[in-house]
C-alpha cells in the first residue's frame, strides 16, 4: 500500500492524499482517482472542492473537472448557492460556475463556526451573510442586498431567527429585521445551547441566559 505524507479523512468515499508537496484523491479502494496535481485541496463540499495552485484558488466537481478557474486569493464555503472568494483584498460571491453574482465590495466576511475569516469562509447561515464595510459589520442576503446596515462593532452569525451584535463594546442581540430585540449590555456571548445563548455582564459579575423562543433574558437560580 502506498504510503503518503498527508492523509485525510474519507468523506463520500474520497479522501485527500499528500506526497511531496502535492495533493491528489484517492477513493475507498485507496485508488488514486486524481493525481497529485495540486498544492492544496479542500475536500468536497455540496459537490465542490477548492484546489490551490501558484498561490491561487479555483475549485473542481467530483468529476476532477476544473470549473472555477485559479482567480482567487481566497474561497470559501459553497451554500445556498453562493461561495464566498476574494480578490485583491476584497470579498464578493460566485456561483458553482464561476459566475460573479455579488461584486467584490467587503471587506471580510463571516465563517460560521470559527470566526472572522481568516482561511475558513463559510457563506450565509439562516439566509443571511456577515460582511464587513470598512470598520463595521453589518448583514446581506443572498441577493447581495445589504439588509442590516453595517453598524456594528462585531457580529455573529444568525441561529434561531437573531444574532448577537456588538457596539460600543458591549453585546446585544438583533433579529432579521435589524431590531435590537434586547440592547448591548452583556461583555460577552458564547455559542448557543439548545434555545439558550450564555451572555455574561462583568460589572454585575453575573451570568445571565438569552432565550433565543422568547427573546429574553433569564437570570438563573443561584
Amino acid at each position: 500500500m502506498q504510503t503518503y505524507g498527508f492523509a485525510g479523512s474519507f468523506n463520500g468515499g474520497l479522501a485527500v492524499v499528500g506526497l511531496a508537496g502535492k495533493f491528489g484523491v484517492i477513493d475507498k479502494n485507496f485508488d488514486l482517482v486524481l493525481d497529485f496535481t495540486y498544492e492544496y485541496i479542500r475536500m468536497f463540499h455540496n459537490g465542490l472542492a477548492v484546489v490551490g495552485r501558484a498561490n491561487k484558488f479555483g475549485m473542481i466537481d467530483t468529476d476532477f473537472n476544473l470549473v472555477v478557474d485559479f482567480l482567487y486569493d481566497y474561497i470559501g464555503h459553497y451554500e445556498y448557492g453562493l461561495i464566498p472568494v476574494m480578490k485583491e483584498d476584497k470579498w464578493g460571491y460566485i456561483n458553482s460556475e464561476g459566475i460573479v453574482v455579488i461584486d467584490f465590495q467587503f471587506d471580510n466576511v463571516w465563517t460560521v463556526g470559527g470566526g472572522h475569516l481568516g482561511r475558513h469562509g463559510y457563506t450565509f447561515s439562516e439566509g443571511f451573510a456577515n460582511v464587513l464595510i470598512g470598520t463595521r459589520w453589518g448583514f446581506i442576503d443572498t441577493n447581495g442586498n445589504l439588509v442590516i446596515p453595517a453598524v456594528f462593532d462585531d457580529a455573529r452569525p444568525f441561529d434561531g431567527g437573531v444574532a448577537a451584535v456588538r457596539q460600543n463594546g458591549l453585546w446585544g442581540f438583533v433579529n432579521t429585521m435589524g431590531e435590537m430585540t434586547v440592547a448591548p449590555q452583556f461583555d460577552s456571548v458564547s455559542s448557543r445551547i439548545n434555545n439558550m445563548i450564555s451572555v455574561w455582564n462583568q460589572r454585575e459579575r453575573t451570568l445571565y441566559y438569552f432565550n433565543i423562543d422568547e427573546s429574553i433574558i433569564v437570570r438563573p437560580n443561584l
